[in-house]
């Protein structure tokens, strides 16, 4: 019973230093700021903190598939995946990947998809689970930079030389 309490006090010592160190820090510091670990989303201002902390937020992929097209409703199914260095987008779809199957356990992966070889140099989705498509419909990989920045738009997957930003958006659209 002793043990854990003293685990419970030593989490509440632990957050109440987290806080006297956020509280206290110079905000504008740059290199005081890399030191502290903030949750990825912050809610209302407390007593105390800057306005410039709100900025402080983890970076995201958005990994979204949209199996809506002109004819045929489908779905739009969007995942945000925490961004790690060297990030390609395999590593994103992986991620979204574990991410979707964690929140949906009783749902099909979407980010579960079938990729076939269409020539030497070119590998297409053809089947992407839970969306009805045909034999006539395509996937278009779509990669946009946060600011609106269109870096590809293909039919073919892309090398994995495409690193990953926060806040890039990458999109797999039906087309029939």
């Amino acid at each position: 019973m002793n043990f854990h309490l003293d685990k419970i006090e030593c989490v509440f010592i632990l957050l109440n230093i987290l806080m006297v160190h956020i509280t206290s820090a110079n905000i504008s510091s740059s290199y005081k700021l890399k030191n502290i670990i903030l949750p990825p989303y912050i809610g209302k201002l407390q007593d105390g903190l800057d306005s410039k902390i709100l900025a402080l937020r983890k970076p995201y992929v958005h990994v979204q598939i949209d199996g809506r097209t002109d004819v045929s409703d489908g779905p739009l199914i969007r995942t945000d995946v925490a961004l790690f260095p060297d990030m390609t987008l395999y590593d994103a779809i992986a991620e979204a990947s574990v991410r979707f199957g964690v929140e949906h356990p009783c749902v099909q992966n979407p980010y579960r998809m079938e990729v076939a070889s269409a020539s030497s140099n070119c590998y297409t989705v053809i089947n992407v689970p839970g969306v009805v498509s045909n034999t006539s419909s395509r996937w278009i990989i779509k990669i946009v930079r946060r600011r609106g920045r269109i870096i590809y738009e293909d039919e073919c997957l892309p090398s994995g030389r495409i690193s990953m930003r926060g806040g890039t958006t990458v999109t797999f659209k039906k087309t029939n």
